[in-house]
């Protein structure tokens, strides 16, 4: 069995669909966090693989709960000898670093009982099927609803600029978690993203010209943002990634966000 949980559906059933898809040899099963700890217990000898699929978070949030829950996740797949798939964002939604999510690394590292296998995936701008809380999305609804894109610029060293991130789209996502499953290559820490950081001008652009509609972009400026760019380039190190032996391209913004769109078309979402 593939056990699959965590507090992001969305992506945990596309996750799921991903492994039937390629017809995978056994059950994949979703779980919700409810009593898994128990279940973990009385069917780990049914459990192959246990991947965590992680929510994006917000400034503020209760990092406390969230940060004992994956303490205690570690530690049952240790105990139980369970590879473990933990998938995190490593931004929150204000596109600054986690450091919550920071903490919880280091303190598996100086844990002396590790699962057999334990890989950490930290993405960077997660986007596509699967995943209805990004700023890809969040730039369609709005032109979907008013055919303006609302894009917030400050002001840095005299100079108006944006907040620009590494754009992942969710089919290259889905393909790592599925090829880490098969090759099982050495634990760690795996960026995952595009490598290049692109604007939200950038995004924009390739949803108007996808949507066939008549570019509008209403700037935004907020002072108060120039403190805080800590993320203004956001940009994923896929050096490990690609030292083990992960060689296949990712989706540059402009066919991820095509792709991502008439995929949408085809099923029928609404932004």
């Amino acid at each position: 069995m593939i056990l699959i949980v965590g507090k992001n559906e969305m992506l945990a059933n596309a996750l799921a669909a991903k492994f039937r898809d390629m017809h995978f040899d056994g059950e994949v099963q979703v779980r919700n966090n409810t009593r898994l700890l128990d279940f973990l217990a009385s069917h780990h000898e049914e459990v192959e693989m246990l991947f965590f699929v992680d929510k994006r978070h917000h400034p503020g949030s209760d990092g406390a709960a969230r940060v004992e829950h994956l303490q205690q996740l570690w530690s049952a797949a240790a105990k139980l000898s369970l590879p473990l798939f933990l998938l995190f964002f490593k931004y929150r939604s204000d596109c600054a670093v986690d450091p919550l999510l920071e903490n919880f690394i280091v303190w598996t590292g100086k844990q002396f009982r590790k699962p057999p296998l334990f890989y950490h995936f930290l993405t960077g701008e997660l986007y596509g099927e699967g995943d209805r809380d990004s700023r890809v999305d969040d730039l369609c609804r709005q032109i979907a609803r008013t055919g303006v894109a609302e894009i917030v610029r400050t002001v840095v060293d005299g100079e108006r600029v944006e907040c620009q991130r590494d754009y992942l789209y969710v089919k290259d996502l889905l393909r790592v978690l599925y090829w880490f499953a098969v090759h099982r290559p050495e634990n760690g820490v795996y960026e995952l993203g595009s490598g290049f950081s692109r604007s939200d001008s950038a995004v924009a652009g390739a949803l108007f010209r996808t949507l066939k509609i008549s570019p509008q972009i209403r700037y935004v400026d907020n002072p108060d943002l120039a403190n805080s760019l800590d993320f203004n380039m956001m940009t994923m190190d896929l050096a490990h990634l690609r030292r083990v032996g992960y060689k296949k391209p990712f989706y540059p913004v402009e066919s991820g966000v095509k792709s991502y769109i008439h995929q949408a078309v085809r099923v029928g979402d609404e932004f």
